[in-house]
């Protein structure tokens, strides 16, 4: 019995193959709401003092970047997201006063490759910020503002969003810290660094 080998049938396998690329680089590159493994394990690691743990998943250097400051509770880390850029997946956790915690895995290696400490540029924007990402304004009342908060817990959160520290900059005795989402929305928390002590007392950007 004769069978078709023609091009239609090279074209639809081609087709299906060229598909599941493009799914698995749309899944590599969209942020995710879990850690990555190896640096998922890498913190857990970290946080239960296992460096036998660490070195599974971790170069030396990683390992000995997370472990030169020891795990504290009280700092209340969170994890963001992970998303992806040049073969290395970066996954990112907050603390309680917006800093981050970056760990960098190697896609080639499967492995944590280099850790980095991001300082939030200013604890009090921080610590406003991240009452309104915890849904808890009665936090944000020592370092803002009435009208400042308010403006701030006016706006929606949502962790979906991923919401991640981008800098400060200094402007006309203003400190103007910048919190950047998925959708490239911005909130933007001036700090007045006149009035002691220093409260939020703007709120800005596109979201």
């Amino acid at each position: 019995m004769a069978t078709e080998t023609g091009t239609g049938g090279r074209k639809g396998r081609r087709r299906s193959v060229l598909l599941v690329v493009a799914v698995a680089l749309t899944a590599l590159a969209a942020p995710c709401d879990v850690p990555a493994p190896p640096a998922g394990s890498l913190f857990d690691a970290w946080k239960a003092n296992d460096l036998a743990a660490a070195n599974a998943v971790a170069t030396p250097g990683a390992v000995a970047q997370l472990f030169g400051q020891p795990y504290s509770a009280g700092s209340g880390w969170m994890f963001v997201k992970c998303d992806g850029a040049a073969g290395s997946t970066y996954c990112t956790w907050v603390d309680k006063v917006e800093n981050r915690l970056q760990l960098r895995i190697n896609n080639m290696t499967n492995k944590v490759s280099e850790v980095q400490r991001i300082p939030v540029g200013s604890t009090v924007a921080g610590r406003v910020f991240h009452a309104w990402r915890m849904g808890t304004p009665d936090a944000a009342t020592p370092d803002a503002t009435a009208e400042a908060k308010a403006a701030l817990f006016a706006k929606a959160y949502s962790s979906a969003d991923h919401w991640l520290p981008s800098g400060c900059d200094g402007a006309a005795g203003h400190l103007y810290c910048t919190w950047t989402n998925d959708a490239a929305e911005t909130i933007v928390l001036g700090v007045n660094n006149v009035v002691v002590p220093m409260k939020v007392d703007q709120v800005l950007g596109s979201y």
